[in-house]
């Protein structure tokens, strides 16, 4: 896979006041806000291809355990307003975008119902966008559609615990090895060395470590959801309440850290792949 550093940076702006939002690209949920969170920006480029990318607002989503799909109706509400919602996919230069320095937009959608509206949420907001990007086509855009996740629960269970287990000790080898393909795709997808990419990863889960972070769920009471995304073709692994399934133990701040994963089958068993 021929490495090209991009010349800027791709990322997706989320923002609501009075609701909660989800944004997804090519079926894959990127970012979420709500009232403790009302501002996301999160780069992008490992979740795009080239030419058409279908991206989508979600207004008052289904939790994060639910399957990726058509939005069954749900809810009817007033609307007072006040209530407002905005996705936007910026190309910056070569860092985050900050007030005042947005970078161009290359799409977008808005949600300003007014004062007296009634919508039935979940609410999805939907179009295609076709992005000036040049990246190779990801693994994950041909991986089979997994028709059975329950069928894969076992196995991805099986390697959580692994992970969890090493981690806690302080031993990452393995998580690394069993993450190489997403670091490979990342760093193409952002111009890094690949051996630097792990290295970053490696130091990470070090000071984690040497910080207290010790204790890696899954514990025997988390409940493992493999929610469905890109299609069936990548399964998201997710714990009780629709945290990242792999996550240390709060400590007595609250402050917890995660690794978010999301597995395809390649060669029937369960990869990384995001």
């Amino acid at each position: 896979m021929t490495q090209t550093p991009p010349r800027r940076l791709l990322v997706l702006r989320l923002e609501a006041r009075g609701c909660e939002a989800e944004a997804w690209i090519n079926g894959i949920a990127v970012a979420r806000v709500d009232a403790a969170c009302q501002r996301l920006l999160v780069p992008v480029h490992e979740y795009v291809v080239e030419g058409a990318n279908h991206i989508e607002l979600r207004l008052w989503p289904a939790s994060a355990g639910a399957a990726a799909g058509p939005l069954a109706p749900g809810v009817e509400r007033l609307c007072d307003g006040a209530e407002r919602a905005r996705l936007q996919l910026l190309l910056a230069d070569s860092d985050l975008p900050t007030q005042g320095n947005d970078g161009r937009a290359l799409a977008r959608i808005d949600w300003t119902p007014a004062a007296g509206e009634v919508c039935t949420t979940p609410l999805g907001l939907r179009r295609q966008a076709l992005l000036p990007v040049r990246f190779p086509r990801w693994r994950w855009c041909d991986t089979p559609r997994i028709e059975d996740p329950a069928a894969v629960l076992p196995a991805v269970r099986t390697l959580l615990r692994q992970w969890s287990q090493a981690l806690s000790g302080g031993h990452s080898a393995g998580f690394l090895v069993a993450t190489r393909l997403r670091t490979a795709e990342l760093s193409v997808a952002y111009g890094w060395s690949a051996g630097a990419a792990e290295g970053r990863l490696r130091a990470h889960l070090a000071a984690l470590h040497r910080d207290g972070m010790r204790a890696w769920l899954p514990g025997p009471e988390d409940e493992l959801v493999l929610r469905p995304v890109a299609d069936g073709r990548l399964l998201e692994c997710l714990g009780a309440g629709g945290a990242c399934a792999l996550r240390t133990r709060p400590g007595g701040d609250g402050a917890s850290c995660s690794l978010p994963l999301r597995v395809a089958l390649v060669g029937n068993r369960p990869q990384v792949l995001r």
